[in-house]
């Protein structure tokens, strides 16, 4: 339910990323609403008002997931091939949309602790697309020495 109430409290935040769960856990709960209110019988009317409510947010977390993939949001004129894409793998680490979407604190914790090491091949790849980004605009000067610190800090794991 997290997702669903992120995605509403952004309902015209057209900016940043959101991961792939954010985004089919928003769909589901939608679905699941519909398909709630088509079992209880509940008049076209309601039906109308549920999907009047949720287009902004819709349209919102689907141009977030596209950037959560490196792609713009203008992506979502496609129809069924941006569907491909909001299915498909996030783009690892910062893009030109901005820092990966977070996951919830417990379970970063949980994956943190027993992700391996980076190897130094790795580390290095991070800091060349990291300084491309910095290099583009894509995030600023106190974001570039957050992320890099982040990275370097996991060399010593």
């Amino acid at each position: 339910m997290r997702p669903y109430l992120n995605a509403m409290k952004r309902y015209v935040d057209f900016q940043g990323r959101s991961n792939r769960s954010q985004y089919w856990y928003f769909i589901l709960t939608l679905v699941g609403f519909f398909f709630v209110a088509e079992l209880l019988g509940a008049p076209r009317q309601l039906l109308a008002i549920i999907n009047v409510i949720h287009i902004l947010p819709n349209l919102a977390v689907t141009v977030r997931r596209l950037h959560d993939t490196d792609r713009s949001g203008w992506w979502i004129l496609t129809g069924p091939i941006a569907l491909i894409f909001l299915v498909g793998r996030s783009t690892e680490g910062a893009n030109r949309f901005g820092a990966a979407a977070t996951i919830a604190a417990p379970v970063a914790s949980a994956v943190e602790s027993v992700a391996p090491p980076m190897s130094p091949v790795d580390i290095i790849h991070q800091l060349e697309r990291l300084a491309s980004l910095k290099a583009s605009g894509a995030i600023d000067d106190s974001e570039f020495q957050r992320m890099k610190a982040g990275i370097t800090g996991q060399q010593q794991s």
